[in-house]
């Protein structure tokens, strides 16, 4: 059985879309016969997480701890996976060096320091592949100087939402408004901050719209300041902060459409966008910002509408379009579900990865 190392810095119990990507890879790689170790960092509640999966979990306490599992893991495997750059891509460009290992490198955004760019890109050029998210990200690596031919671009997938019985319009004391929802940490280039300022407008067309926010993050008092204190919004936006799985999918349902207006922030960039995967599988129309690897979420005026991430107006006006016109928000809906289960479950990106990595190894014996 083919040995896979998964290398992962991000890793549940730790929530987030590379920990969503790292986990739902090796669930349905081992699915597919491989014979799969993941290496993670520690934390105090990972050891529930780790007994319940049909795969082996090495987690580290320290960088020294890593370097000395990541070396005796990496010799073992046949081939190496690495999901989140980190330590790991420098132990696998050495190993690969001496004993012909070969590495896969995961790309999701920028994820690159300018002053040590040129070490990286040059240990890149080592891997057997490189897998970028989205067609944005592998133009960008492109740019800096990854190996054309090394590219394949693998796009993420998304985790069957299933409905519950949880009363979310009950819970937040929403009956009878239009929710606007976003899923995601509360951070700069999520942009809450653009979507709750152009709320005003969307409430002069829509008075019902109400803004439910799901997550938490480092912009949580800039974010409320601008709610409460700045615009006076607070009868048309909900926080609910960090929630469990469960009720993230009954928001989902329960919303009219779902919309995360992602923008650059400095090196910050939205490397594709797996919420509106998940909004898409429970049949929700979209609003995205037409920024990063976006573009590959949503497809524009057929699962959602893609807009200038820092255009207030322009953001206004595809809300109340969509807020406005049931019959556009269900077809855009059905579109991104039918999408989705075509080309964007876990099992089929898994798929796709299980013959890249088959064929790197046929190509090695040959």
């Amino acid at each position: 059985m083919t040995r896979i190392l998964i290398c992962a810095n991000s890793y549940p119990p730790k929530v987030g879309g590379l920990a969503t990507y790292a986990s739902q890879l090796a669930l349905h790689l081992a699915k597919l016969n491989f014979n799969i170790t993941v290496l993670a960092s520690g934390s105090p509640a990972h050891k529930p997480v780790d007994l319940k999966n049909p795969y082996k979990i090495i987690r580290y306490s320290s960088k020294f701890d890593l370097y000395q599992k990541c070396l005796i893991e990496m010799v073992k495997a046949d081939l190496i996976f690495i999901v989140q750059r980190g330590n790991y891509l420098t132990l696998a460009y050495h190993l690969n060096k001496f004993l012909h290992r070969p590495f896969v490198v995961a790309l999701h955004g920028h994820e690159i320091q300018s002053k040590k760019r040129k070490n990286i890109i040059k240990k890149m050029n080592c891997a057997s592949a490189i897998t970028p998210v989205s067609a944005y990200t592998a133009n960008h690596f492109k740019e800096l100087g990854v190996n054309p031919s090394l590219i394949a671009v693998i796009n993420n997938g998304a985790t069957p939402i299933k409905k519950t019985d949880i009363d979310i319009r009950a819970k937040y004391k929403l009956e009878g408004k239009q929710i606007i929802l976003t899923v995601a940490r509360l951070i700069k280039h999520k942009g809450q901050d653009y979507l709750i300022k152009s709320l005003p407008k969307i409430l002069e067309k829509i008075p019902s719209a109400h803004y439910l926010l799901v997550g938490d993050g480092p912009d949580k008092e800039y974010l409320e300041d601008l709610v409460f204190n700045q615009l006076s919004l607070g009868e048309n936006v909900t926080f609910a902060g960090a929630i469990s799985d469960e009720n993230v999918a009954a928001c989902y349902y329960e919303c009219d459409i779902f919309a995360m207006i992602s923008r650059q922030y400095k090196n910050a960039v939205e490397g594709f966008g797996i919420a509106f995967l998940e909004a898409a599988y429970a049949g929700k129309a979209a609003v995205g910002g037409d920024s990063g690897g976006i573009p590959d979420a949503v497809e524009h005026n057929h699962t959602g509408i893609l807009v200038d991430p820092n255009d207030l107006n322009e953001i206004a006006t595809a809300i109340i379009d969509l807020l406005q016109n049931e019959n556009k928000r269900t077809e855009y809906g059905e579109n991104g579900k039918n999408r989705v289960l075509k080309g964007f479950t876990w099992e089929k990106v898994a798929q796709t990865y299980a013959n890249l990595f088959n064929n790197i190894l046929a190509d090695l014996k040959t």
